[in-house]
């Protein structure tokens, strides 16, 4: 058996030794091909709006609507009534919203003719002589607000005074003064 596998060697020679390494190649082979883009996902089905409501044709009630007030003592604008005073007493029938009353005298005024919730201005102008006083007798009344009046007495200075009347009290309540216009 040493013979037949010894003639069974001979036919083969011995490995000879590795040869080089080639040189290594800078050549990138071709892309491979992009496969197809995959299908996009299902989207979700969008229901359908629902119905309007219906619009109502039914209209609620009117309120009340209350009694109409009364009527202002002016109707527009108030009635400008002049008056010169050249006494030591002057009495106003206080029918007109606003008084222009110039003083040439000094002078203590009376107040009548009122009617509830009336209001009514004095406009004192001092006269080219100045120097003239105002008071008011019972007619008129001072509140806590308003304790008493002095008028301006320098020529040509005007004092506005505004008064109210009050049934309750059959008098005019002095409401507020003004001086040195």
């Amino acid at each position: 058996m040493v013979q037949y596998l010894s003639t069974f060697l001979s036919g083969y020679g011995a490995t000879g030794p590795t040869g080089p390494t080639g040189a290594a190649s800078t050549v990138t082979g071709p892309t491979g091909y992009t496969g197809a883009t995959g299908s996009t996902g299902y989207t979700g089905y969008t229901g359908s709006t629902g119905p309007t409501g219906a619009t109502s044709t039914v209209t609620g009630p009117t309120g009340y609507t209350g009694p109409t007030g009364p009527t202002g003592n002016y109707g527009g604008l108030p009635t400008v009534t002049t008056v010169s005073v050249s006494s030591s007493t002057q009495s106003l029938a206080m029918t007109s919203g606003k008084y222009k009353i110039t003083l040439n005298h000094s002078t203590t005024f009376t107040l009548s003719a009122g009617s509830d919730g009336q209001v009514g201005m004095l406009e004192l102008i001092q006269g080219s002589g100045g120097n003239y006083t105002v008071a008011f007798d019972s007619s008129v009344v001072f509140g806590a607000t308003v304790t008493s009046f002095t008028a301006s007495t320098t020529a040509a200075l005007v004092d506005y005074v505004m008064v109210g009347y009050s049934t309750d009290l059959s008098k005019w309540c002095m409401l507020a003064t003004s001086n040195g216009f």
